[in-house]
């Protein structure tokens, strides 16, 4: 399935964070469509669980997420998510219900409806709200695809109370180049007077011949013109695998620099970086600064970012985090501090704790928070997910790609995928009782087994949209 939803953490690459965070009256219309399009797939994205980052949706399925809040020593339930999963019809359901904590009446809020194709990619989310008794329909989503798979257009539609049916709303439409990269992104409202889809946003993106973001430009629409008009531009250049990007916004009839920023190396796992903006008068002042740690994944596991003040002449804190991983690479601790401004130092805010079963699932998280006052953590909230076991796998359709050879196997699998580079894809190896045993990148065509003990495994192969499901027996 796509949009893969992390419990662990939603951390935002530091590059991204930068140009998006510090942009947000520029690029608005795109953070205003990724909102909406967050906002509409919650639900689903929760019906996903994962192992070592890899989902085994066909072993072990979520069924429900309780949350609690504490006071004290006691707790109580809050809020709970309910789900269900229908194999014939392709529909995964979630349904959501909060308590009254003055009469611990439990009450509906929403509820949401996924619908699959075959290839596990979704092109349906319809979103119900709760209301006398009833649920009513509030808003769904389309997805369609190419055929590579890859998503091509989202079309938003709303509830219309009065003519009981479905309006068009909002659309974005991809376009991608050969090596699978998205090149174009178009957003579009409806006129509800004309009735036509009326274009105002567009993205486009080039890449290096590592498939790395070398520019990215956004044009918005003009009405008296009918043309597309430069908005801003991002250039990015790699050295070493640091990044540095400069930035640019269209002025009259040229681009013109606004702000740069550049990383470097202060060991093996931690880059820093600096940011600063230009002025009027041709000169560049501070703007931000910090440092970020990369796992083997490239995923952050720490970041300490900071703000320039002109008002005070001196730096603030702005973001600060670190996670921690057990011995298997299973999440742990997650520790977000604050700034404090009088003392000028950062302080202790929020700590998550992660529960893992024999299975690698995280089934408990525990969030406290700290007491600076009396120098201790308190229980804040946790949550606890239940999960339900499939007795029987799904594999991927018989004329999905890519395929493998021979089954039964003695010492290599051979993957076939038409068209596409194998190299591109990721694997993983489970056990019928869902424990990974390895995880890997494609390196070529083949995928070594000859480790394995003799009998049934699980292969999940990773492309770029989809996932793959297959059942091989090793000799």
């Amino acid at each position: 399935m796509k949009t893969l939803f992390f419990t662990l953490l939603s951390i935002v690459w530091i590059n991204t964070y930068i140009f998006c965070q510090e942009n947000k009256k520029n690029v608005s219309e795109l953070d205003n469509y990724r909102s909406l399009k967050e906002n509409n797939k919650i639900f689903d994205n929760l019906l996903k669980t994962y192992i070592n980052n890899n989902d085994l949706f066909d072993i072990w399925y979520l069924d429900s997420i309780v949350t609690y809040n504490h006071t004290g020593v006691d707790s109580f339930a809050i809020a709970k998510i309910s789900f269900s999963y229908n194999a014939e019809t392709h529909e995964n359901e979630a349904i959501s219900a909060e308590r009254n904590t003055s009469t611990q009446d439990w009450k509906f809020i929403a509820r949401n409806i996924s619908t699959y194709n075959t290839n596990n990619d979704q092109i349906l989310n319809i979103r119900y709200v709760w209301e006398n008794e009833n649920w009513i329909k509030y808003s769904k989503y389309v997805t369609e695809y190419n055929e590579n798979e890859e998503d091509i257009s989202e079309t938003n539609f709303y509830w219309d109370t009065i003519s009981n049916d479905w309006i068009k709303d909002f659309m974005v439409e991809f376009e991608y180049n050969e090596q699978g990269l998205q090149s174009q992104i178009v957003l579009s409202h409806k006129n509800y007077e004309s009735q036509e889809w009326e274009s105002f946003y567009k993205e486009e993106r080039k890449y290096n011949e590592e498939n790395l973001l070398v520019q990215q430009i956004q044009y918005n629409w003009d009405n008296q013109s009918l043309l597309w008009v430069n908005s801003e531009k991002l250039n990015s250049f790699y050295d070493d695998g640091l990044r540095s990007n400069d930035y640019y916004f269209w002025k009259i009839n040229k681009w013109e620099i606004y702000k740069k920023n550049m990383e470097y190396r202060i060991d093996a796992d931690t880059i820093g970086y600096n940011a600063y903006s230009f002025k009027d008068d041709s000169v560049w002042i501070n703007d931000s600064k910090g440092q970020f740690t990369l796992n083997e994944k490239g995923i952050p596991t720490s970041q300490e970012s900071y703000r320039y003040s002109y008002e005070t002449n001196s730096w603030f804190g702005d973001i600060k985090f670190e996670s921690f991983s057990s011995t298997n690479q299973q999440p742990s601790t997650y520790i977000k501090y604050r700034w404090d401004y009088s003392k000028k130092e950062w302080f202790f805010y929020e700590k998550t704790e992660y529960k893992n079963n024999e299975n690698s699932f995280t089934f408990y998280t525990l969030t406290s928070r700290y007491n600076e006052n009396l120098g201790e953590w308190y229980h804040y909230r946790s949550r606890l997910n239940y999960f339900s076991k499939i007795s029987s796998i799904n594999e991927s359709p018989a004329n999905s790609k890519p395929k493998l050879f021979p089954n039964p196997v003695i010492n290599k699998l051979t993957l076939e995928c038409e068209g596409k580079d194998s190299s591109r894809f990721e694997y993983a190896i489970y056990s019928l009782q869902g424990k990974l045993l390895e995880h890997s990148k494609m390196t070529k065509s083949n995928i070594d087994v000859s480790m394995l003990n003799p009998g049934l495994y699980i292969l999940k192969i990773r492309s770029k949209t989809k996932i793959f499901t297959a059942k091989f027996t090793k000799l």
